[in-house]
């Protein structure tokens, strides 16, 4: 927020946070792009679907309206998974790829604490052979390390209270499961649901839930899965929770349901070109399959 504060000097606070609120927006046009660029070598249509998705999330929405933390900590993400995926399907990847998707998560738990789970996800379940299982944690915890080793030097026992002990002692507020649910999926925004299961919830949780496990079959987007299922488990652990939270798991969940759709779609290439020939009668009707 540093540059619109001193834009401030220029325009005034009210007009400087304007701006620094549609920049936000703008940023959560681009998370949406490369929503669809990581899915892209897989599928455009997929790629299409989970930015649309992504785009008219409640959670992306809500978090992107406003200057927080979510949204600059997904840029990084998908920015790290745009290099790792799209470079390492179907193209040549070399070290310096590794290098800057490393760079790049590193940036993630710079943004919010939480960032470390990405880095752990996508340097172990992205990772294509010893190299970059070694390259990228690396160049992510030198990248860190380079925006918050000087503050941890200046007063090492004020940071780790503040962004350790304080975030791990928070107290366990009283939401329920059915709650964070609401919030994570969006249906209280559509349905007026007060935090109760409903047709609604259970439906996109089983949808979401089958997704999953159709990406961990695959292994091109088995890291999409990895990211759903952490970032799920630790929006729903959370000892309190704001609505922003859900943010969290706005590109997971695009990502897998697109990540699902273009999974499912190879399985049933092979029915694509089968057709019904019918013979000299309709009861010796037999189906034709293509020789490819």
């Amino acid at each position: 927020m540093a540059p619109f504060a001193a834009l401030s000097w220029l325009i005034g606070e009210p007009e400087a946070m304007a701006v620094a609120r549609v920049s936000w927006m703008l940023l959560g046009g681009l998370n949406a792009v490369l929503c669809a660029l990581v899915l892209r070598p897989l599928s455009r249509t997929a790629g299409v679907v989970a930015a649309l998705f992504y785009a008219l999330s409640i959670g992306a929405v809500y978090v992107e309206h406003t200057p927080l933390l979510e949204p600059p900590a997904t840029t990084a993400l998908l920015l790290a998974l745009v290099i790792t995926q799209l470079l390492g399907s179907g193209q040549q990847i070399s070290t310096r790829h590794y290098v800057l998707a490393g760079l790049l998560l590193g940036l993630s738990p710079v943004l919010k604490i939480w960032g470390v789970v990405a880095v752990g996800v996508v340097a172990v379940v992205a990772r294509r052979g010893r190299r970059p299982g070694l390259v990228m944690p690396g160049a992510a915890a030198a990248s860190c390390a380079a925006l918050c080793l000087p503050f941890f030097l200046a007063a090492p026992q004020e940071m780790w209270r503040m962004v350790v002990t304080a975030q791990v002692g928070r107290r366990r507020a009283d939401e329920r499961v059915a709650e964070r649910l609401d919030d994570v999926l969006g249906v209280r925004e559509w349905t007026g649901s007060s935090g109760q299961w409903n047709t609604w919830l259970v439906v996109m949780l089983v949808v979401l839930i089958a997704a999953t496990v159709i990406c961990l079959v695959r292994a091109e987007v088995r890291v999409l899965a990895a990211l759903m299922i952490t970032h799920g488990v630790l929006v729903m652990s959370t000892p309190m929770w704001f609505l922003h939270y859900a943010g969290l798991t706005a590109a997971p969940m695009a990502l897998t349901l697109g990540g699902a759709l273009a999974t499912t779609m190879v399985w049933c290439r092979p029915f694509a070109g089968c057709r019904l020939r019918w013979s000299a009668w309709p009861s010796r009707a037999r189906w034709c399959w293509p020789t490819r």
